[in-house]
């Protein structure tokens, strides 16, 4: 996922990084436009009309990012000029963004086109991501338990599991297939802020 500033997604996403990105092997891309309460609703959506234009590979999602902190009685008077906000997700915002991860998962549980024709490289093939995520859980986890759903907000640990190759085969084609392990956990890259 890439965090872009829906006033200017651009500073955030380069030709240059939308370039390296496309090239890397196994990888779906999700562009987020953060900010849209800021940016207003007809910016965000050029935004994303023109992205999807532009990336037609990629998902783009759009979500707001704060609302007005609610004032104690002793600042009553702060102008609007003044006003504090914090961070905050709203729950349809969050059910585009869940859903957008949950269709690139399924997505990612899908063999390369290049070896769906080939039964030997089939039978050998798994996919490289956690199969079972419980997206409800994902949907509905606040605070401390954001990311227990997916397996647990710590860094994973080396398993036997042995991804694929770009072109979607096992480096070693005769391990059998018992001694590979699913990873723990489903990995979501962040880019931005």
């Amino acid at each position: 996922m890439i965090l872009l500033d829906s006033r200017c997604p651009l500073l955030h996403y380069p030709p240059s990084l939308a370039s390296y990105l496309a090239g890397l092997p196994n990888r779906k891309i999700i562009l987020v436009l953060t900010k849209v309460d800021i940016s207003g609703t007809d910016r965000a959506n050029a935004w994303s009309d023109y992205l999807k234009k532009r990336y037609p590979h990629v998902r783009v999602v759009q979500v707001e990012s704060y609302i007005p902190k609610e004032l104690g009685p002793n600042n009553e008077g702060t102008s609007k000029r003044n006003r504090r906000f914090e961070p905050h997700l709203p729950h349809t915002f969050r059910e585009r963004l869940v859903q957008a991860l949950r269709e690139v998962h399924q997505e990612l549980l899908q063999p390369p086109e290049k070896i769906r024709g080939d039964e030997v490289k089939m039978k050998h093939w798994k996919p490289s991501v956690r199969g079972e995520v419980d997206w409800d859980g994902v949907l509905s986890a606040r605070g401390d338990k954001v990311g227990q759903a997916v397996g647990g907000a710590i860094v994973p640990r080396p398993s036997a599991f042995d991804p694929t190759t770009e072109d979607g085969e096992r480096p070693d084609e005769t391990q059998d297939s018992a001694e590979v392990v699913e990873p723990d956990f489903l990995t979501i890259g962040l880019i931005g802020d």
